[in-house]
C-alpha cells in the first residue's frame, strides 16, 4: 500500500470530523491547512466573504504546509464547497503544490450535498482524481458519514 496523507481545510469543523475519520480509518497522516486570515464564521458575512472568495479564488494568505509531498503516493483532499467551488485555502495550496503523479482522491462536505464544479477543478489542477465522495453536513450525521468514509475507502482500496 501506498504512503497517504489527507490534507483538509475546515471552517465549521464538517470537514474536519470527516478528514479525521477519514485518516484514521486509512491509517494515513494529516494535516489541517491553516489560512492568514479566515472569512467570518457566522451570519452573512459568512457567505458574503467566503462565497466570494471563493468565486474570486482569493488566496486567503495560506501558510506553508509541514509534509513533504515527495514522501507521499495517494493524497486525499478533504474541504467544503463554497458557492460550488473549493474554498480559497484549497486553491492556494493546489496553486503552490504539485500534485501530478499522485493518487488524489477528494472528500467534499456541504449542505447540499453537491460537490459543484469543485471535483473537476481539482481534477485539472492535478492531473486527474481518481474518486471522490460528497458528504451532506457530516458533524449533523456523524454515524452516516462515518459509514459512507469507510464504504469509500473500501471501495478504493485505501483502508488501512
Amino acid at each position: 500500500m501506498s504512503r497517504m496523507i489527507v490534507f483538509y481545510y475546515t471552517l465549521e469543523g464538517n470537514s474536519g470530523f470527516a478528514a479525521e475519520t477519514a485518516a484514521e480509518l486509512a491509517g494515513a497522516e494529516i494535516e489541517q491547512l491553516q489560512v492568514g486570515k479566515e472569512p467570518p464564521k457566522k451570519g452573512l458575512g459568512k457567505f458574503l466573504v467566503g462565497g466570494g472568495a471563493a468565486i474570486r479564488g482569493t488566496d486567503p494568505g495560506l501558510l506553508p504546509v509541514a509534509a513533504q509531498l515527495r514522501e507521499y503516493d495517494a493524497v486525499i483532499l478533504a474541504y467544503p464547497i463554497w458557492a460550488g467551488k473549493f474554498p480559497p485555502a484549497i486553491g492556494a495550496f493546489l496553486e503552490r503544490y504539485d500534485l501530478t503523479g499522485k493518487d488524489v482522491y477528494v472528500i467534499t462536505s456541504s449542505s447540499s450535498g453537491n460537490p459543484g464544479k469543485s471535483v473537476q477543478q481539482v481534477a485539472a489542477k492535478t492531473g486527474g482524481v481518481r474518486a471522490y465522495l460528497s458528504l451532506l453536513n457530516p458533524l449533523k450525521h456523524r454515524e452516516e458519514a462515518k459509514e459512507q468514509i469507510k464504504a469509500f475507502l473500501e471501495q478504493n482500496q485505501l483502508n488501512g
